[in-house]
């Protein structure tokens, strides 16, 4: 009966949780792109405290940080749009090219008659194929997402300039929560540790993608892919993402082999990838980040598994920054806990 009675005092917060995790899913247009503001603002911290020091304004800061980010993001978008213009006006060629080397594929394990069915069907579908890409379904999908994508990025560009422009204010009301003088230099402390952990990790992470970014264009030039700054490109951007980003990628280099290249040599891209992506997982990235700032692999895959579960790409861009803030309290809370008593008091 005890049991079962402390189980029911527990019931409220059980029931909390779960209405907390089904609004964020409801409201992820709103939620995910504050959330996302707010984890690239701190980020942008260290940046934003080094202007400060140049005698700028908030306002003139969170100003040039938000027109910065921005441009940055409309270069990215123009380095992609030949590529992904031309991707998409070669789509029917390639789907047809894909599925060939699919049948070629499935023919080595496979009899040849079942081989040469699989063949006359995808020739069949191939032209209605076509005909369903050029009547304008990419322009459909586009016009349909394309209000609320509109609105998500609107609602991120606010939230950013925002907390640029507060940030400072908004720790100091958090540090004020607690009771004594201690205690809200503590909760001060603690802020400027998780603050300094994120902005450390994605500085260490950016840096360790440009290297890999800059090495596949390398590669991807000397293989004779099309594109090789813009396949750098994408392996950096994605490389933010972890797991799932470079699985991703490794999916795209497999297509683009398809499609520049015939036999064994179209898996040649993938392969090259997944090799500097295991030298960087190896050698890279240990050496840059250290192991002082390593995190619980099982940790990292359960907040990416349930982060983009949640909120899709965005969660899985913010699973690592927060994952990293939230490990931050939890350390910080757990040192003051040990402290000796006097070492608490003069905190």
């Amino acid at each position: 009966m005890k049991y079962l009675a402390r189980l029911m005092d527990q019931a409220p917060v059980g029931i909390f949780i779960i209405a907390l995790l089904a609004t964020l899913q409801v409201a992820q247009e709103v939620f995910a792109p504050i959330m996302l503001a707010i984890m690239v603002g701190i980020v942008l911290s260290p940046l934003a405290d080094w202007l400060r020091k140049r005698h700028l304004s908030d306002a003139a800061v969170a100003l040039i940080l938000l027109v910065a980010g921005l441009g940055f993001l409309a270069l990215l978008l123009g380095a992609l749009a030949t590529p992904v213009s031309e991707l998409v006006e070669q789509w029917p060629s390639i789907w047809s090219r894909l599925q060939l080397v699919l049948i070629d594929v499935r023919s080595a394990l496979s009899s040849l008659q079942t081989v040469q069915e699989r063949l006359t069907a995808a020739m069949k579908d191939e032209s209605q194929m076509t005909v369903q890409l050029d009547g304008g379904g990419g322009v459909g999908f586009a016009l349909t997402y394309a209000p609320a994508l509109v609105a998500q990025t609107l609602v991120f560009v606010g939230a950013l300039f925002f907390f640029l422009l507060t940030r400072k204010s908004i720790y100091n009301t958090i540090a004020q929560m607690g009771r004594t003088k201690e205690e809200r230099v503590h909760l001060a402390e603690i802020l400027a540790d998780a603050e300094g952990r994120v902005s450390r990790y994605f500085l260490s992470i950016s840096v360790i993608n440009a290297i890999l970014g800059t090495m596949v264009a390398l590669v991807m030039f000397l293989l004779g892919m099309p594109f090789a700054m813009v396949w750098g490109l994408v392996a950096a951007v994605m490389n933010y993402v972890l797991y799932l980003g470079p699985a991703l990628f490794t999916g795209m280099l497999l297509i683009g082999g398809v499609i520049h290249f015939t036999g064994l040599y179209a898996l040649l891209p993938a392969a090259s990838f997944l090799c500097l992506n295991m030298l960087e997982g190896q050698f890279i990235t240990p050496a840059i980040i250290g192991r002082t700032m390593t995190v619980n692999p099982l940790l990292v895959f359960i907040s990416l598994v349930f982060w983009i579960w949640l909120w899709g790409p965005i969660g899985g861009i913010i699973s690592i920054p927060l994952l990293l803030v939230i490990t931050a309290l939890v350390s910080a809370g757990e040192r003051r806990r040990h402290l000796p008593e006097p070492m608490v008091e003069e905190a």
